[in-house]
């Protein structure tokens, strides 16, 4: 099953912030939550990084999960090439691209590109930055299909990623891996506009850390709160 590419997904993730303001600001059920961190106002946009403020001043980080699996992103950000050929690398897959057209072989290629990039990718540099640069004060999971809510500090991200080792090996050609001694932690190395947006309005690599299996997140917080709804 492809992405989807249509907007559906953003419209879908407002929403779920919006339907999940309004109970936290509403509902009994989400009193303790009040009780932490007040009344709610929606942010979102390409401009913050916060999904909700409070009037006290916390910044809320909102994942809406409408199934009891999947995944959402620490991070999404630019690939950062080191002095080895790589960046050099790509634009010449451009240019076959350009000059042959060969879908097929392109994604071959950028895969294999990706793939050797990641094997030598300092992971720690990146989950240190979560660690040290998270933007929010508190991280809001709500399980819609479950009616399950999950609320942690920040403080508690050190434990879910300090123990992730530095290196990853994906197999063959992938171009994600789990990361060993995470809790389901994934990185990925992925062009954010795929293969066919190279030549138009262009297609760059990027990292990303990936949160599979959240659900299974609970376990680990040492000082969750926790609505059933």
């Amino acid at each position: 099953m492809g992405y989807k590419i249509d907007g559906s997904s953003h419209r879908d993730g407002v929403n779920g912030e919006h339907s999940l303001i309004h109970m936290i600001n509403t509902d009994p059920k989400f009193s303790c939550v009040r009780e932490k961190l007040g009344k709610l106002e929606h942010r979102g946009g390409t401009k913050n990084t916060a999904d909700a403020v409070s009037d006290r001043g916390l910044r809320i980080s909102i994942k809406t999960k409408n199934s009891n699996s999947g995944s959402f992103d620490w991070l999404n950000k630019s690939y950062v090439y080191e002095h080895d050929g790589s960046k050099e690398l790509l634009e010449d897959i451009k240019k076959y691209y350009k000059t042959h057209g060969d879908e097929k072989s392109v994604r071959c290629m950028i895969n294999q590109l990706s793939n050797m990039l990641i094997k030598f990718t300092d992971v720690s540099k990146y989950t240190d930055h979560i660690i040290d640069n998270y933007d929010c004060d508190y991280v809001c999971i709500n399980f819609v299909k479950k009616r399950h809510f999950l609320m942690f500090h920040k403080s508690e991200l050190k434990e879910l990623f300090g123990s992730c080792k530095n290196f990853v090996e994906p197999a063959k050609t992938n171009t994600s891996c789990i990361i060993p001694g995470s809790r389901n932690l994934r990185i990925r190395l992925v062009l954010n506009n795929g293969v066919r947006a190279i030549l138009d309005k262009g297609s760059y690599l990027c990292i990303k850390l990936q949160q599979d299996r959240p659900l299974s997140l609970e376990k680990f917080i040492r000082e969750p709160i926790v609505v059933d709804y």
